[in-house]
């Protein structure tokens, strides 16, 4: 189905005159890049959307014609909305093709499920929201190119078609009242997951576990790993893979692991979300619970975890090498922020939980990499000590961040960009295995590109690392850029590692 939508969408743009594509691939539109590749039209990769979107408007004004702009779902498909507002006003035909979840996870809070249905409000002459084949066919006819088009095609998980929970026509508002249940409910649970708590609520969530003995993943942000000790799931997805869940209990922001997103595939398992969002973060069927309204039964689960430690000490020129490390060498008292993607995901698995944990704040309202660099600097504008840990391809896409560096009082504030030439995540997506080399060089945005006139740019100090032993004694008493390059061979190596590990320990 996936597949089929796909090349009807472009089939359907080729018909409209589009004879070029500006591509900012991600997971989401895998189906959708493939299928410009193979078209024959002219194909333009970008990293981030906005640069894109312009550079399509560009072609649009030289060419004459209607060129496309392709985005993954979420926040990355606002990125578009400036280049299609001055495609409006110009009266020149750039087509925004949005990739989207399934219209059934609207308004859900599920990650990357913002609502897309005519997200440009009026400035498009058409909008169109497809979820077939036949309704991509003639969906851009009464577009008359005298202004811009969006085409939102909501679509399955790549390669791995989940079931669907609703039809796709029907609208659903997840959203819930305000009012609340004076009745306590007592909830059961195998497997509990602690997303971003605020201060208030990890104190919730301190006296709602305290007799509770079962397995708890937790994000960093939630900053409750120490505290939590043997009952914290150190194995990341490894060890959630092969619990014997029936029912989960999530407190607090959406979590990042890749088990809550199989979730929506798992309809007898259980969920109830308790959060400050009042989103239950899937669109199957979950509870929505308010703090005031739970009590948790006491749980003395056992479970058996994956080692990663030993694993994570045969390669410390890795990318989780590198994450354990930083771990250890960030101050318990210094502000921290996690990039997206990649970032999150590694500390959460690889991150030393030593003594009290550092003041973590992440952005997963929507998931995106955009604005990470500007939100770190938000929540750093009062701090004495604050690190942010991003990957490349964020730390590109908000390059103009340190403008407001001019604006902030003097103080330590470290930048540290993990630059392993691309978007190498998405290598180890089981959704995008076996794609073509083309696909996949265009999904990843492989690059060869250093940060050190950046941090020049911006009057920061700049520290190169290619190996442990470069760390500096002292850090510069300013603001900082600390760029790694993790060693490819042995983060390859890791993953391989780890994979034999979790099979030796599960079978």
């Amino acid at each position: 189905m996936t597949k089929d939508l796909a090349l009807a969408v472009i089939q359907e743009c080729e018909r409209a005159g589009v004879t070029e594509y500006c591509l900012c691939a991600g997971s989401r539109n895998s189906e959708l890049v493939r299928m410009a590749l193979a078209s024959g039209a002219k194909c333009w990769h970008f990293f981030e959307e906005r640069s894109a979107a312009f550079f399509a408007l560009g072609r649009v004004r030289v060419t004459g014609g209607p060129v496309a702009v392709m985005t993954t779902s979420g926040t990355a498909a606002v990125e578009v909305f400036p280049a299609l507002v001055e495609a409006h006003y110009q009266g020149l035909p750039l087509l925004a093709v949005t990739a989207d979840r399934p219209s059934s996870y609207r308004f859900s809070g599920a990650p990357q499920a913002i609502n897309q249905e005519r997200l440009y409000g009026e400035y498009p002459e058409v909008s169109a929201d497809v979820s077939s084949a036949e309704e991509a066919l003639d969906c851009l006819w009464g577009w008359t190119q005298e202004g811009p088009a969006h085409l939102n095609v909501c679509l399955e998980e790549p390669k791995r078609e989940l079931a669907k929970y609703a039809a796709a026509e029907t609208k659903h508002d997840f959203r819930l009242t305000s009012g609340k249940s004076a009745q306590i409910k007592a909830v059961g649970a195998d497997l509990i997951l602690l997303g971003e708590l605020l201060p208030q609520e990890q104190a919730q969530v301190r006296l709602l576990l305290e007799n509770w003995q079962g397995p708890v993943w937790a994000e960093a942000a939630s900053g409750l790993r120490p505290w939590l000790g043997a009952r914290l799931v150190r194995g990341g997805e490894g060890t959630l893979r092969h619990l014997p869940v029936h029912s989960v209990l999530r407190l607090g922001g959406v979590p990042s692991c890749r088990f809550w997103r199989d979730l929506e595939g798992k309809p007898e398992v259980k969920v109830v979300s308790v959060s400050r969002s009042r989103f239950p973060g899937l669109a199957r069927e979950a509870k929505c619970l308010d703090w005031s309204e739970i009590a948790l039964e006491p749980s003395e689960t056992e479970f058996q975890d994956l080692s990663v430690i030993d694993v994570i000490d045969r390669f410390p020129q890795s990318e989780c090498g590198y994450f354990r490390d930083l771990s250890e060498r960030i101050p318990e008292d210094a502000a921290l922020f996690l990039g997206n993607s990649l970032a999150i995901r590694q500390w959460n698995l690889a991150a030393v939980p030593c003594g009290a944990e550092q003041r973590c704040h992440v952005m997963r309202g929507a998931n995106g990499i955009d604005g990470n660099l500007s939100f770190y600097y938000g929540t750093a504008a009062q701090a004495e000590e604050a690190w942010a840990v991003v990957g490349d391809l964020t730390a590109l896409y908000d390059l103009a961040a340190p403008w407001i560096l001019r604006q902030l009082p003097a103080a330590r504030r470290r930048i540290v960009v993990m630059n392993n030439g691309g978007g190498m995540i998405f290598r180890r997506l089981p959704s995008l295995q076996g794609l073509e080399p083309a696909a996949q060089g265009v999904i990843e945005n492989a690059h060869e590109l250093r940060f050190k006139h950046w941090a020049a740019q911006w009057g920061m100090d700049y520290c190169l690392i290619t190996a442990i032993s470069d760390w500096p004694e002292t850090l510069p008493a300013g603001d900082v850029v600390i760029e790694i390059l993790p060693d490819a061979e042995q983060s390859e190596a890791f993953w391989a590692a780890l994979a034999q590990r979790e099979q030796e320990t599960y079978g």
